[in-house]
């Protein structure tokens, strides 16, 4: 069943059902979900079909004005806006029904939930919907239908961006020391990203004991690289730089420029601009990863530079950049570039990257940093379109995300528009 919660939309089974209604405009799929229950009779009912007539059943108590203190999910709060249905007596009575059957003799779902810890909580929160569905209806409060804009807003907001835990040392020595190599990467990712300095170099410390040399290379100078980066941002660039010189044979052997390319992010962690870019120019006169070389810079300029720097390697390197690959790191760098230059077409070029990156970082920390760069630029864009509270939600909710070396221009933006 997948739960997490005696509520209604607590299981996988419900959230999957839910979406259903971004394809409906009536009450077709609360009353198919009904009727399966009723059409099965006395046998014996299965709990996907239990778990899914409750939470129809759920929706019939909103539009009915009694919503619990659970709330929906955002796809059901958003067709409820859309559709302010007013379900039939008849409808009521039907989910009573169900109400009853579920709760009854030969009901798998009553079954787990009774195997559970949670047994008698179930078996109130059914109880008080019961109660609220028989309650006289009321009339739905006035809620503004929300556009795509704002429901991209709305799920950022629900993002974490917080320090993840480490796994506990025990989990390391036992057969599941895979997963605890896992998360541990995963924390310093987010880690970094989220700047904990101390943070990173401790998940690192943890990490490197449960690594082989010889078969995880890669993973163990990915780590060095980072490491190295927290000692660049507190000033000690010629130690960090020192402890990456080893690496340098081992890393060339992984792909040609790889140590000079990851090189260039600890000079970049140290400020020092100057330095990096000149690692970039060996690195394209070299040959290796030209157009990714000169997009870079182009984000880079459009981010922390030049305007014109910017739009000027845009256009002298646009056959570089004709790649569909590479569609997304373009349309960041001219969305930018509009928003700086306050162009109508900014919230247009940011929104697809901003929505895509939101997607991955509610699962991924490794694009919480880029994701950060968008969503800032973004919310400038929403207040340069007129939506500030719609910015000032999104700039809140990736605050962890922005205080870091390279986004200096966008907070001195975020600033000057009273969103930081």
């Amino acid at each position: 069943m997948g739960a997490w919660s005696h509520e209604a939309f607590g299981n996988d089974d419900a959230l999957d059902w839910v979406h259903g209604l971004e394809e409906v405009d009536d009450l077709s799929l609360i009353e198919a979900a009904l009727q399966a229950v009723l059409d099965d009779g006395e046998g014996y009912l299965e709990a996907p079909q239990a778990t899914e007539a409750l939470a129809a059943t759920e929706l019939i108590a909103h539009l009915r004005g009694h919503g619990g203190e659970e709330s929906c999910p955002e796809v059901a709060e958003d067709w409820i806006a859309r559709t302010r249905l007013v379900p039939p007596e008849a409808l009521v009575k039907q989910a009573l029904a169900v109400l009853e059957r579920i709760t009854g003799e030969d009901s798998e779902l009553k079954e787990l939930w009774e195997e559970s810890d949670s047994g008698e909580d179930w078996l109130a929160s059914v109880a008080h919907l019961r109660h609220r569905l028989l309650a006289p209806p009321q009339p739905l409060a006035a809620v503004p239908v929300r556009d795509e804009i704002a429901k991209l807003v709305r799920r950022i907001q629900g993002l974490g961006f917080a320090l993840p835990d480490f796994p506990p040392p025990e989990l390391a020595q036992g057969p599941l020391a895979a997963v605890a190599r896992s998360q541990l990467f995963s924390a310093v990712v987010g880690a970094e990203a989220l700047g904990e300095a101390a943070a990173v170099r401790e998940g690192i410390s943890r990490l490197r004991p449960l690594m082989d040399p010889a078969t995880d290379a890669k993973t163990l100078w990915d780590l060095a690289v980072r490491e190295a980066k927290t000692w660049a941002a507190e000033g000690r660039l010629d130690e960090a730089l020192a402890a990456l010189e080893p690496w340098r044979e081992a890393a060339e052997a992984l792909a040609p420029g790889t140590f000079d390319s990851r090189c260039m992010s600890v000079f970049q962690a140290a400020g020092a601009e100057a330095q990096a870019e000149q690692l970039r120019d060996r690195l394209i006169a070299a040959g290796q990863g030209v157009a990714m070389q000169r997009l870079d810079r182009a984000l880079r300029e459009a981010s922390c530079g030049s305007v014109q720097a910017a739009r000027a390697l845009l256009a002298e390197h646009a056959g570089l950049f004709d790649n569909p690959g590479f569609a997304p790191w373009v349309a960041l760098v001219r969305g930018i570039l509009a928003v700086r230059e306050a162009q109508p077409d900014a919230l247009e070029l940011l929104t697809p990257r901003v929505e895509g990156w939101a997607a991955q970082s509610a699962t991924m920390s490794a694009v919480w940093g880029i994701f950060g760069v968008a969503a800032g630029w973004w919310a400038l864009a929403l207040q340069q379109a007129g939506r500030g509270e719609d910015a000032r939600d999104v700039v809140n909710a990736v605050q962890p995300l922005l205080p870091r070396p390279d986004n200096a221009l966008l907070i001195g933006e975020l600033k000057a528009a009273g969103l930081a």
